[in-house]
């Protein structure tokens, strides 16, 4: 009972440093290439359709990634105080970062008129019409579809946080990393497939941004291992 109270406490924390960041989120004016010479505010216009004109991917990724980077903030908050340096700064890094890009996400929602949760299932966005789809595409929505109740490719299960919240030291450490690696794959995953039949060019440029940079992390999580 207590280790599951202390979680609570630690998604609480993690929902504060979420909304505490999300200003910055909506406020930032220099997102992509091609948005370098306008606002956020910029793209509220009435004729410009990379707002107005968002497809059932662009609204379904922005809506399943600020879910998956829930979980890595949550993730990164409990492993946050690591007495080794490198994970103490990645978890930091983790927090800032998607919790930056969630406020990206949830403005953008908001300014399309779409709720931040999905009324169905977190996946259903994936259901392209057949003549979009690929042998890749295929592939990846049927391991959407097995993924164990319900949940998203590399998702942390509620015993995943269990452990993590329990253990301390290297072990943490280690099962911090194994987590987040398996967390970053299904992150740049999903980031290819949205990239593939997403509309907006917001949401292609984050797209580009959550694959280079996960990538990297992800070079340098195997390594730590």
């Amino acid at each position: 009972m207590t280790l599951k109270v202390n979680i609570k406490r630690k998604v609480q924390v993690a929902g504060l440093v979420t909304i505490s960041l999300l200003s910055v989120g909506l406020g930032v004016s220099h997102f992509s290439n091609q948005a370098q010479s306008m606002s956020f505010i910029s793209y509220l216009k009435p004729n410009n359709n990379l707002v107005l004109n968002p497809n059932d991917v662009d609204i379904g990724f922005a809506q399943a990634m600020m879910k998956h980077h829930d979980e890595a903030i949550i993730l990164s908050t409990l492993a946050i105080h690591s007495a080794d340096p490198q994970i103490e700064k990645l978890t930091h890094v983790i927090v800032i970062a998607q919790s930056h890009e969630r406020g990206l996400m949830q403005g953008w929602l908001t300014a399309w008129g779409k709720p931040v949760v999905p009324s169905g299932s977190t996946m259903d966005w994936v259901d392209l019409p057949s003549k979009q789809i690929s042998v890749e595409d295929l592939n990846y929505i049927s391991r959407c579809k097995a993924s164990e109740g319900g949940l998203m490719p590399g998702s942390p299960t509620m015993n995943d946080f269990e452990q993590l919240s329990s253990r301390t030291g290297p072990a943490k450490d280690r099962l911090f990393l194994e987590l987040m690696i398996r967390h970053h794959e299904a992150a740049v995953e999903m980031a290819e497939f949205a990239g593939r039949h997403a509309q907006s060019e917001l949401i292609k440029s984050l797209t580009n941004q959550i694959k280079r940079e996960q990538l990297k992390e992800l070079l340098m999580m195997k390594g730590m291992l």
